[in-house]
């Protein structure tokens, strides 16, 4: 399955929900960006990003950390989730348990 990186930071598509599902629904899993949460890429992908979230259309969260000196390695990923989410099993399934079933080639 093809992994779309950080779509909340394509704005040629930001707001455009209906281009995201039609990925979705064709197989794509779309992987949300840390430092999009953060607010590192601007208010308008962490406003798209957080949107995402909020319609289930995100499958894991994840970093495009080149250094391990890189700041985003500071930023308390389960406490941005947890602003946007409430329900923990979620905040889970995007930072560890989808992942791992990516991984092992289970069913989501």
């Amino acid at each position: 399955k093809p992994i779309i990186a950080h779509p909340e930071r394509y704005t040629c598509y930001q707001g455009n929900y209906a281009f995201f599902a039609n990925l979705i629904e064709n197989g794509c899993i779309l992987q949300g960006n840390i430092g999009s949460l953060d607010g590192k890429y601007g208010k308008n992908a962490k406003k798209m990003l957080k949107n995402l979230i909020k319609r289930d259309m995100i499958t894991v969260i994840g970093t495009d950390v080149h250094h391990s000196d890189s700041s985003i390695l500071k930023i308390n990923v389960e406490k941005c989730l947890n602003k946007i989410l409430k329900n923990k099993e979620k905040v889970a399934n995007l930072m560890f348990n989808n992942a791992e079933k990516i991984l092992n080639s289970e069913k989501l």
